[in-house]
């Protein structure tokens, strides 16, 4: 492409850069394979999966490649994480692999995430893409010896317990993903601040999410050497491709009524359905059990198999109501998922924004469906205003700016 036709392409993608001397977005997974060296078994499963790249992975990747570190934030399913792993990938399969020392596991990239669930599919699809590469999912309560470690994916508290087992001397590339939500969490913010002591002066950091606020990136261009920073879409502003629904239930009580309302109007399974507590997963899906619908719980309290058994049986199909808490509300892809029914409202937009998230992932579409109560009418109000920037209509009461109109509701 000429100048013009890149510009072109970005203005129609809506792909904001800031920094100097950015390189051009790869647009094809043809020219982008011309430049790499990566094996032709990686090429082959991208080549089946894809057909192009998304704006986010097509200004990214080169950007990356470079060995620039990078602050990326674009939509939900907008396919984030292959942004970030193709060129971990070249830069693994490129050169040669590190050396331990003092009797500690040698490892070359380090990705960070605020939950293990979100590790854990990062690190299934790095298997799955390259499964000569070393990528090893660190445990919170065991770790096993191994010769090297060449993608390490972790949440900054598993990372820290056994960082006396971990060798990062020779440390290249640090992910942090879900960046805004570590640097909003006081605990996780002193946690990646312990983090960062340990790695070399000079590694590539790139850090990405589908929402970051202005402290946020301040922040981490704070611990960053000259960032290209990438914007995809409006910023924190909900996936287009989401028909989204703000129900008024009154008070607590009537959330059960308009469920069932809702579901006899019809409503297509999967459904994931958020609310606000670890308790409430289990009344809510006890609720639809006793209604025959086929329903289970996942929250921070059930061990890791627990949670994996649940994971595994919404993903066949053997649970078509998945309830849980924002536990799953970052990162997390489930293709099959028609419709997100946040049955408490998120505490603020942000979350709203990850949550409904969890449907329209690449080029499907979904609904979101938020129950809401006279309580929730701040919150209400600016998610109608972010809403409304997709394109889609909202009341005039919902996203007044004065949050008390929503009195109306009643």
């Amino acid at each position: 492409m000429q100048k013009e036709k890149y510009e072109t392409y970005k203005e129609k993608h809506e792909v904001s850069v800031s920094g100097a001397e950015i390189p051009n977005p790869v647009r094809s997974l043809k020219k982008l394979f011309s430049r790499l060296g990566i094996d032709g078994e990686i090429k082959r499963k991208l080549s089946g999966s894809y057909r192009r790249l998304t704006p986010i992975q097509a200004q990214v990747i080169p950007i990356a490649l470079s060995g620039r570190d990078v602050i990326g934030c674009s939509p939900t399913g907008s396919g984030k994480t292959l942004a970030f792993l193709l060129p971990i990938f070249e830069r693994l399969l490129q050169k040669k692999e590190a050396a331990g020392s003092g009797g500690r596991i040698p490892c070359r990239v380090v990705v960070v995430t605020p939950t293990q669930e979100l590790a854990v599919q990062i690190c299934s699809v790095a298997r799955e893409l390259a499964p000569t590469v070393s990528t090893r999912l660190l445990n919170a309560k065991k770790t096993r010896e191994t010769e090297r470690i060449d993608i390490l994916v972790t949440t900054p508290r598993c990372f820290l317990t056994h960082r006396n087992k971990i060798d990062v001397s020779g440390l290249e590339i640090l992910v942090v993903d879900e960046i805004d939500r570590m640097f909003d969490s006081v605990s996780m913010l002193k946690q990646l601040d312990d983090i960062f002591s340990e790695f070399p002066s000079r590694v590539q950091r790139l850090f990405f999410s589908a929402t970051i606020t202005e402290n946020a990136e301040e922040l981490s261009k704070s611990v960053m050497f000259d960032p290209a920073v990438v914007f995809v879409g409006k910023r924190n502003v909900p996936v287009k491709s989401v028909e989204q629904k703000l129900v008024f239930v009154g008070k607590e009580d009537g959330k059960e009524h308009t469920l069932f309302q809702t579901l006899r109007d019809g409503m297509e399974p999967p459904v994931l359905v958020f609310v606000e507590s670890a308790q409430k997963t289990e009344t809510v899906c006890r609720m639809l059990c006793d209604r025959k619908f086929s329903a289970g719980a996942m929250h921070s309290g059930m061990s890791k198999e627990e949670k994996g058994r649940t994971m595994k049986r919404f993903r066949e199909g053997d649970i078509l109501f998945l309830v849980t808490t924002d536990l799953l509300a970052r990162g997390i892809d489930f293709p099959e998922v028609g419709c997100v029914l946040n049955y408490d409202f998120p505490a603020d937009t942000k979350e709203y924004i990850h949550r409904v998230g969890r449907t329209g992932r690449g080029n499907s579409s979904g609904t979101a469906i938020s129950f809401f109560m006279k309580k929730d009418r701040r919150r209400v109000c600016l998610v109608g205003r972010a809403i409304r920037k997709t394109g889609q209509e909202v009341p005039d009461w919902i996203s007044d700016e004065e949050p008390e109109s929503l009195d109306k509701a009643e």
